[in-house]
């Protein structure tokens, strides 16, 4: 019964005019490489000795359409979010173990295009040192 419904409909719509032109075309280029995020890292930069529990994690995002937010990664584990410039997150580090230590910041604009960067830390705490007086 529906197997030939579509030759009926065309020559419905040519008789009313609705097929005497084409529909128009846009080319959407919103997801092209122009328009991704360019994230770039103001703190810490790449090689930066870290050397307090407490620092500031930043970055400056901007993109052809606005910035909804942008998701910090340390060591690939998501550790916190900023939605609004500046972009950034005070971190403090509780469990984090002395050595090289990878951040990642990916930014995301209105329609989930995304761009991120990366640097790399040397996270180097002194361990407490406790007197014991006898």
């Amino acid at each position: 019964q529906y197997e030939r419904w579509e030759e009926p409909v065309k020559q419905w719509s040519q008789e009313n005019g609705y097929l005497e032109t084409k529909p128009p075309y846009e080319d959407c280029n919103l997801r092209s490489e122009e328009n991704k995020p360019v994230v770039t890292f103001a703190t810490p930069l790449n090689g930066t000795t870290i050397t307090t529990k407490n620092f500031t994690i930043q970055v400056i995002a901007s993109a052809a359409r606005p910035i909804e937010r942008v998701v910090f990664y340390l060591d690939d584990e998501i550790i916190g979010e900023s939605k609004k410039a500046p972009f950034q997150l005070n971190y403090q580090a509780t469990d984090l173990e002395n050595g090289f230590h990878d951040l990642k910041a990916e930014a995301y604009d209105d329609i989930a295009n995304t761009g991120q960067a990366s640097v790399t830390f040397n996270y180097l705490i002194e361990p407490s040192s406790t007197n014991t007086t006898p």
